[in-house]
């Protein structure tokens, strides 16, 4: 297998859902402009954590743009033709709430939100922690109330523990791995349940006629509930949107991870969220996020980057 890696807790095996699930450069060329050289079986790894990681199929794609250009947030330049290295992994599944507190606890982290929490309550005692207490059920739901530094802070951990590179997706790795989800197409159907979870629309301009409504949620659903995608990926679209290890600038420039800008406050977050209508969860819709903020709607997952070790 192409870049195996050795070690001993890293265990590779194929994926039962989507065995014999093939990626042709001709079909998905015309499907959504990206293509892989080969065709290939995904594959998943599992780490020590219990946390599980699809293959990247190496290939090139047309980055961009959107096709709804009266949203502002799609207003972003041309397509650019992007390459995908081999040698990459993304996380199956969000990462969950139980994931986050082992971090936490080992590590003696303080989160960004809890920062505030405590700064907020020398003058307004009162104020309250909206974060759901972490129990049996809740520890499979998806890490919320995290900053851009707290996903950050996470990778630096695992990657240490492990011994191999964790990292956020850049933009162009999520879209790519999105657009394999739903080889390249944007019908209906993916924006309902169980594939995706997503919620009604708040205003009449956002509603497309090739889209549907949404319904109103009360909050995420576990990490591994619902139907993984074809590309056998959870909740790309919808329960959390995603923070992106990229600055939100026009696609038409080559993409800076948010540590290479100084005192970046706008960073890409991706695929909407149990807040937000089927629209933010299109493939190609863009979003940013305050890098320092913490909100309900906002989660992560990782990137296994096997091109090298630590």
């Amino acid at each position: 297998m192409e870049n195996e890696p050795a070690f001993n807790h890293l265990r590779t095996k194929p994926m039962k859902q989507i065995t014999n699930n093939m990626f042709f450069c001709g079909l998905m060329t015309i499907l959504c402009g990206y293509c892989v050289g080969r065709a290939q079986e995904a594959e998943t790894m599992t780490n020590s954590l219990h946390m599980s990681f699809v293959r990247i199929p190496e290939g090139e794609f047309s980055f961009g743009p959107h096709d709804a250009p009266k949203h502002r947030e799609a207003i972003d330049g041309f397509a650019v033709k992007m390459r995908i290295d081999p040698g990459l992994w993304i996380q199956q599944h969000e990462v969950s709430t139980g994931t986050f507190q082992r971090f936490c606890k080992e590590a003696e982290y303080v989160t960004s939100y809890e920062k505030e929490l405590k700064r907020d309550r020398v003058t307004n005692p009162e104020r309250v922690d909206q974060r759901e207490p972490v129990t049996e059920k809740t520890s499979h739901y998806p890490v919320n109330y995290v900053s851009l530094e707290d996903c950050v802070q996470f990778c630096k951990w695992l990657s240490k523990l492990e011994g191999v590179e964790y990292r956020l997706p850049t933009e162009a790795e999520w879209e790519y791995c999105c657009l394999l989800g739903s080889n390249g197409e944007e019908k209906p159907s993916i924006f309902e349940p169980p594939i995706s979870w997503v919620g009604m629309y708040q205003s009449g301009d956002e509603q497309l006629d090739n889209l549907p409504s949404g319904e109103h949620r009360k909050g995420p659903r576990a990490t591994t509930e619902g139907e993984p995608d074809s590309f056998g990926l959870y909740n790309m679209r919808g329960n959390v949107q995603e923070f992106c290890d990229s600055w939100y600038f026009a696609r038409t420039t080559p993409q800076l991870p948010s540590s290479a800008v100084r005192r970046v406050v706008e960073v890409v977050v991706r695929g909407g969220s149990w807040t937000q209508g089927p629209m933010w969860a299109q493939a190609k819709q863009r979003s940013w996020h305050n890098a320092y903020a913490s909100t309900e709607s906002t989660g992560f997952r990782v990137i296994l980057d096997l091109r090298k070790k630590q």
